[in-house]
This record gives C-alpha cells, structure tokens and sequence, in this order.
C-alpha cells in the first residue's frame, strides 16, 4: 500500500550536512493541497520502517495539515552514507538536521512534528538542537529518553537499551544528547552499566 499520488507528491531534495558527507538527499512525500490554514507537519517514521507507515493516518492529517512524510537518512529512498567507524554519520543530530533543512527548502521555518520509535528519538533531538523550529511536538512508542536513562541506572534499561543496538553503537547512542559528562560506563560488555544518572533535561 502506497500513498495516493492525487493526494501526496512526492520529492527527493539534496540537503547540505555540518559532517563529512557535506550533502545528502532526502525523499518524502508531501500533501498536494497546502495553504496558510494547514500549518505544516512533519511526520518522521520510526526503524525498520519508511516513510509509508503513515499512509493510513497521512490523509486524515492532510485535512487540517500540509503533511510532509519522509525516509530518514539511511533508510527507504534517501541517501544511505558508508559508515565511517564512528556512526557520527548516523548520530540523532545529523538525521535531525537533514530533516530541519528539508523543511526549510519547502518553505518552513516552523512545524508540528509527529514522530515514532527511531524517528521520535531523532525528533527529540531536533527540538532541542532547534527549539524554535518546533511548534508542538509528538512522540509515539518510545520511552521518553529522560526516563529511559534514568532506568539504565537500574539495569532494567541497559539490557532494553542494548537490544536496540551493538555495544558500539550503544555507546554513540547513550551520549547522542552530548551528556557524556554525566555518563560514565564500563567498556567491553553489552551490560554496560552506567554509574551516574543521566542529566535531566529542559522540557521540550
């Protein structure tokens, strides 16, 4: 099932990055009918998933918002950089970046932003790194991150937190809110445990 083309156009617009890929190209969809009384809303899709599992909900949307739907970079049809060793290429912030520039090139400087699993976290990101790009926020099948890191203190979340992810890229993901001075964790294992609590976080 895919999204009705007499209702959703779709694009692929290459962004600029502040990492070493310098450019990337993301693909979406977005809703046909747009004007000043549908405020824009980015829909970001959770793993392994695509910009097509909203193609139920997308319509609905599309009667009170200029839905913008799109594939997070290394997934569907958007641009998929070889890994550097590091995973800064995949880090929450790049992926939120390329999604605050895609909607500048469509004409918006604000937006909703509907976001689920993968998709929330990086929407978590991009409203703190761009609070001002954010008019209301929603995020759907996560733990909130706060109180996610606050259960890796107990262990019940490190090992949920490691299914999620190898060691490695746990790692990168554990400090994605560049916290990494109120982590510290043992190396070496899975069950990395971490010693301190994660900060706390402004609303968002």
């Amino acid at each position: 099932m895919s999204f009705s083309l007499s209702e959703f156009t779709s694009f692929s617009i290459t962004v600029p990055t502040t990492d070493a890929c310098k450019t990337v190209t993301i693909h979406g969809v977005k809703s046909s009918s747009s004007s000043p009384f549908r405020p824009p809303l980015l829909c970001l899709h959770g793993f392994p998933q695509t910009h097509h599992m909203w193609f139920k909900v997308a319509p609905f949307l599309a009667e009170r918002f200029t839905v913008v739907a799109t594939d997070l970079r290394g997934y569907g049809e958007s641009s998929k950089p070889e890994d550097d060793g590091t995973h800064e290429l995949y880090s929450k912030r790049c992926m939120a970046n390329d999604q605050v520039e895609v909607m500048k090139q469509l004409g918006y400087d604000k937006f909703y932003l509907l976001s689920h699993d993968r998709g929330a976290r990086v929407a978590t990101r991009l409203a703190l790194d761009h609070p001002d790009a954010v008019i209301k926020l929603v995020v759907l099948d996560i733990v909130p991150t706060v109180t996610r890191c606050g259960l890796r203190t107990t262990g019940t979340g490190s090992s949920s937190f490691n299914r999620d992810l190898s060691p490695k890229a746990s790692v990168r993901m554990a400090i994605f809110l560049n916290i990494p001075d109120s982590l510290t964790r043992e190396e070496g294992s899975v069950g990395e445990v971490v010693k301190q609590p994660c900060q706390r976080l402004p609303p968002v």
